[in-house]
């Protein structure tokens, strides 16, 4: 396969026939150390003034994250985020914007029934579990058995116990009705192609139709397990629109999309005007990984 500045034609070819090329080419300049270094406080352990003095006691300096309430930017620290007390005690989680941003686009309540259906490693898990204080009730499903100690672990840490953990694929789910499902989706990952460099060669156009087939069959049972009018939200860490608005189109019959008030550049209008609602976060722009978020409510059956 050929290369071109540590990137392959064929990964590269693809992104600028979606996107300008100054965002691209601004993208692939960056280096893993360019992206800003996020977690997600857990409100539910104290406020995010209190557990940022907390870090700050562990050499580690923060300021606050705009767009999220429970969100910090890491500025310095001395010592390794997973090995400070408090992440041990659960009051925070290490999480990108993007992954914290479906959470917010998916607004849990007090109450809600919510299904994730990629649950592990647990940041979104535990995060739709602080939104819902205790009340309501999380299915948190995933489909490998290995991670699955990871999400309990993680699930436990932060003091989530409205929760039942599910070890199975997504499409063999059979409890209906739920209010709000997250799916964020398998994927090619190109959005990592910043933190993961490794990706800009190994990621071919052939992957994303490939989990494009995954990703549909996924979303089409999403939908089925929703409750009318119920709201799902819709990710990968994948750039181009062959992974997230051509995957959307193949259900705008059964949903209506939601717009959504988080920061991104809007989607793709000419492929189906209600796709404008759905978020895309360019690494160059947003110094995150790469993200696509869209909402979506469900049509009455």
């Amino acid at each position: 396969m050929a290369k071109s500045n540590n990137v392959s034609i064929e990964l590269l070819d693809n992104l600028l026939t979606w996107f300008p090329e100054d965002d691209i080419l601004n993208t692939l300049k960056m280096r893993p150390n360019q992206l800003e270094k996020t977690v997600r406080v857990n409100l539910l352990k104290g406020t995010r003034e209190k557990i940022q003095q907390n870090l700050k006691l562990e050499n580690i300096n923060s300021k606050y994250l705009r767009e999220l309430d429970e969100g910090l930017i890491i500025l310095s620290n001395k010592a390794k985020i997973g090995s400070t007390q408090a992440y041990l005690n659960g009051e925070i989680m290490p999480q990108g914007l993007g992954s914290m941003l479906t959470v917010d686009a998916l607004d849990p309540k007090p109450g809600d029934r919510v299904l994730d259906m990629a649950s592990a490693p647990g940041g979104k898990a535990t995060f739709i579990g602080e939104r819902l204080k205790g009340e309501g009730l999380i299915i948190a499903n995933d489909i490998s058995h290995s991670r699955i100690l990871s999400l309990r672990n993680n699930l436990a840490r932060h003091g989530i116990e409205n929760v039942v953990i599910s070890n199975k694929n997504a499409v063999d789910l059979k409890i209906k009705k739920f209010d709000k499902i997250l799916l964020d989706a398998p994927c090619t990952g190109e959005g990592l192609i910043v933190s993961q460099p490794s990706r800009r060669l190994s990621r071919t156009v052939r992957n994303s139709y490939d989990m494009q087939k995954v990703q549909i069959q996924l979303l089409k049972h999403a939908i089925k397990l929703l409750k009318p009018k119920g709201q799902l939200v819709y990710s990968t860490c994948s750039l181009s629109p062959i992974e997230n608005e051509m995957v959307i189109q193949t259900v705008l019959d059964r949903v209506k999309l939601v717009k959504i008030e988080i920061i991104g550049d809007e989607g793709m209008p000419d492929l189906d005007p209600s796709l404008r609602y759905a978020k895309r976060l360019l690494p160059s722009k947003y110094k995150c990984d790469g993200f696509f978020i869209t909402k979506m409510r469900k049509l009455n059956d």
